[in-house]
């Protein structure tokens, strides 16, 4: 079973067509607050779609295109309305469960739902990650990156460094 992904990747990179990802989420979320002096509703709802092409252009080398909008998609946290329109492309070597990689992305963030676009920005990020397996129902995945960000006339706007750990039990089903 922890080898399954392993054995579609090298099948995806014999086949020589790019592999085309969709992934898209609407979550609609209704809140009613009612204090002894007044009652508010609102309704929120969180759309966000994804499309990405992978090529492989050698064994354990890949490279994607993507264009994603809407709010962050279903799973992570969000704790106001704004969106955001992203498009970038990445390189990635993968040497088994370890993987280094690349990635440009040109983004515009807005204030609520595709309103104002309030900054514009490019990002020049360097990233690694390993998924670790320890058995079939536990997969722990470390990782670390560090990204650029600058403007559009390349005036540097910061550095973001993260390093974070995933750890995901399977309670029933396949990954």
């Amino acid at each position: 079973m922890a080898f399954a992904p392993v054995v579609v990747a090298a099948a995806e990179e014999l086949s020589g067509r790019p592999k085309i990802d969709v992934e898209g989420s609407l979550p609609v979320q209704y809140v009613d607050t009612t204090t002894p002096n007044s009652r508010t509703s609102s309704m929120m709802y969180a759309p966000f779609l994804k499309v990405m092409a992978t090529s492989y252009l050698q064994p354990g080398l890949t490279t994607s295109v993507y264009a994603e909008g809407g709010h962050d998609p279903l799973g992570r946290f969000r704790d106001n309305d704004n969106t955001s329109a992203n498009f970038g492309a990445n390189i990635v070597r993968r040497w088994g469960a370890f993987s280094v990689g690349v990635a440009l992305e040109h983004s515009y963030f807005y204030t609520g739902v595709f309103s104002r676009a309030p900054n514009v920005v490019n990002g020049l990020n360097v990233f690694a990650r390993y998924i670790w397996l320890p058995n079939n129902n536990l997969r722990i995945v470390p990782s670390a990156n560090a990204t650029i960000r600058f403007e559009d006339s390349l005036v540097l706007q910061r550095y973001l460094y993260n390093a974070r750990v995933e750890i995901e039990q399977r309670l029933w089903g396949s990954w």
